[in-house]
This record gives structure tokens, sequence and C-alpha cells, in this order.
């Protein structure tokens, strides 16, 4: 990344401005404004020019609303989500399996159940991990071996 500035280098890739709009809690109120979605992600603290009574993360990115919600950490914890785009290295599950998934290159492999939905699979963490990203790779992992993966498509809520 050229001087290590991904917002510069998007911006320069893109050749326009990003469109800003409004960022707001949980209740929908807003509290301020962004300088376009494709400058933040899921789990980020720094950056949003907001002061509030305690730390603000984002917690969900709305691309058609381009609205950002912030909330309290706990807040950006996700414990099921929805995995598209799926390849395995044998057969798809036809039912639902244990495994441990890695959702981002630096987070630990943790436990959970897969469950084939259509063409896509949903993935049940034992307990809730912080910053599940839409657009982001989870990886399948059964014994130390990779079972498969895909994109993260949505989470559920």
């Amino acid at each position: 990344m050229p001087d290590n500035d991904y917002r510069k280098f998007l911006k320069d890739y893109i050749g326009k401005e990003f469109k800003p709009g409004p960022v707001v809690n949980t209740e929908g109120v807003i509290l301020g404004e962004h300088k376009g979605i494709a400058l933040y992600t899921i789990g980020q603290r720094e950056g949003l020019g907001i002061a509030w009574r305690y730390p603000l993360y984002i917690t969900k990115i709305d691309a058609r609303k381009n609205t950002i919600t912030v909330g309290a950490k706990e807040e950006a914890f996700q414990k099921e989500f929805l995995v598209k785009d799926v390849h395995f290295t044998g057969p798809m599950p036809k039912k639902k399996i244990a495994a441990s998934v890695k959702i981002r290159y630096n987070h630990r492999e943790v436990r959970a159940v897969l469950l084939p939905v259509k063409n896509k699979i949903k993935v049940r963490f034992n307990e809730p991990q912080f910053a599940v990203t839409p657009g982001q790779s989870a990886v399948f992992y059964q014994g130390g071996a990779v079972l498969g993966g895909g994109i993260i498509e949505r989470v559920i809520w």
C-alpha cells in the first residue's frame, strides 16, 4: 500500500470522493457523520470523530442507506453469519457438522457448527466473536485440516 494509506489508495483508485452519511447508534439517533462507508470496517473504534460517554465501535455498515451504526464493544460481537461462494476440499456437508472457523487472517480458530443452507453455510459460533465482517473470508477447519471456506455474506442478527 503506497504510504501505508489505504484511504488515499481507495480515493485514487475509484477516482472520486466518497459520499458522507450518518453515523447512528443502535436506536437510530444520529451521532455524527462518516466520510464514506468504504473508509470504515466493522469493529473499528478509531477515526469516528464522535465523543461519547463510552468507547464506540462500528457494529454495522448499511451500504443501501449509506449509514454506519455504532455501539458499545459488546454490541460488536456476533454469533451467527451466512457464508456464500462456499468451497470445500471434499463434498459439501449435507447436515450440520462441528468445526473450527477463522473469520480473518489474524483471528484464532474458534469452535462452531456449520449448517448447510442451499448452496451456502450458516456458521453458529459456540461463543460470540468480535467484528464478524461481511466481505471477509471465513475458513473452516477440522482436526487441523482445512475443510473449506467462503465469503461472509451477512451477519444474522
